[in-house]
């Protein structure tokens, strides 16, 4: 972003729709843009989906009982469909949990997204700058969300940062994953604390496999570790 720029003079210049730009970045539309503030330009200007919930199945909802049948078919039914029901309870795998109930959050709210040695650490520099820190983790290991929050980017079109994935978790806080292998989830969904999100690799400009982690308050990279425990 150059000095002076606004939401409004960046809708202008990059064919993009204010609403857009101040989603994408977690931003509010209504204020002003601070000075030092790292705007990200979507790819495209379609807006930014937010999955409805999805209505109940036919399966999970009530029926209401026959009124043309004896009590002793509808008992039958019943026993049947209670051993199918226990059936299927015996021979399914238990779910995989994605709980973070087994990692350390930070006071601020924030786990480590993956397990691995940081590489590279944030910097600040004018000369050198880096906007989050790299941790080396092994290609096709499993990324998990630092925090609740939703999806807001999924997408491999912004230069450097491969197969990208931004976390917006309200309150002007962001967290961004990039260099992806592989998206695990979509724009618009709502993600918990420890929801495994994409599997580690080196697209973009990457010399190996490893996770580039940013933390943005007010669109601005934060050094990560400030915000991991």
């Amino acid at each position: 972003m150059q000095k002076g720029d606004t939401l409004d003079t960046l809708s202008r210049k990059y064919n993009r729709s204010k609403a857009l730009l101040a989603r994408a970045n977690g931003l509010d539309a209504r204020k002003p843009l601070k000075p030092g503030v790292y705007v990200f330009i979507p790819p495209t200007n379609k807006p930014i989906a937010v999955s409805a919930p999805k209505p109940l199945n036919s399966s999970n909802t009530l029926k209401p009982a026959a009124t043309n049948r004896s009590d002793k078919n509808d008992r039958a039914e019943n026993d049947q469909k209670t051993r199918n029901s226990s059936q299927k309870s015996s021979s399914s795998p238990p779910p995989k949990t994605t709980s973070s109930q087994h990692r350390k959050v930070s006071a601020t709210g924030f786990i480590w997204p993956l397990k691995g040695s940081i590489t590279k650490r944030f910097s600040d520099s004018k000369s050198s700058p880096h906007k989050g820190i790299d941790i080396a983790a092994p290609s096709g290991a499993l990324i998990v969300a630092s925090k609740a929050g939703r999806v807001i980017y999924c997408d491999d079109e912004i230069p450097g940062y491969g197969k990208l994935v931004i976390i917006d978790h309200g309150k002007d806080i962001s967290s961004v994953y990039a260099h992806n292998s592989k998206f695990l989830v979509r724009v618009g969904k709502f993600v918990n604390q420890g929801t495994p999100i994409a599997l580690v690799g080196e697209t973009g400009n990457a010399t190996g496999p490893h996770l580039h982690f940013e933390i943005r308050k007010n669109a601005i990279p934060r050094d990560p570790l400030a915000y991991l425990p």
